[in-house]
């Protein structure tokens, strides 16, 4: 659910962007919703295990949700479930496209 017509095509531009940039990298693709993720992590940053709060999703505040890669798109990660956690905006920021330095259980390269 979107406030406007213009914020559900931005955010579909987002996707796609995404979508293509795991295509290029000939790696799995998957429609993954953040809202799905948080709920999953319960709104808990997975990195420092600091709370998320929802009403501070699209805000910059560093305790901000957003949805992390564990393994980087960019170092060859899949864009899918089991390799997507919530972060805070300032570990997500720190982290930037650095591998996991202990590979996690569910980091998954296919």
């Amino acid at each position: 659910m979107y406030c406007s017509k213009a914020c559900a095509r931005r955010n579909a531009g987002r996707l796609n962007r995404k979508k293509e940039r795991a295509r290029l990298r000939t790696q799995a693709i998957e429609n993954v919703d953040p809202i799905k993720v948080f709920d999953r992590d319960k709104w808990k940053c997975q990195i420092c295990g600091c709370t998320t709060p929802r009403k501070l999703r699209g805000t910059y505040d560093d305790r901000a949700p957003e949805l992390d890669h564990i393994m980087p798109l960019s170092l060859g990660g899949a864009h899918s479930y089991m390799n997507t956690q919530c972060a805070c905006r300032r570990c997500n920021a720190a982290k930037s496209n650095t591998p996991p330095i202990q590979a996690s259980l569910f980091a998954h390269v296919a």
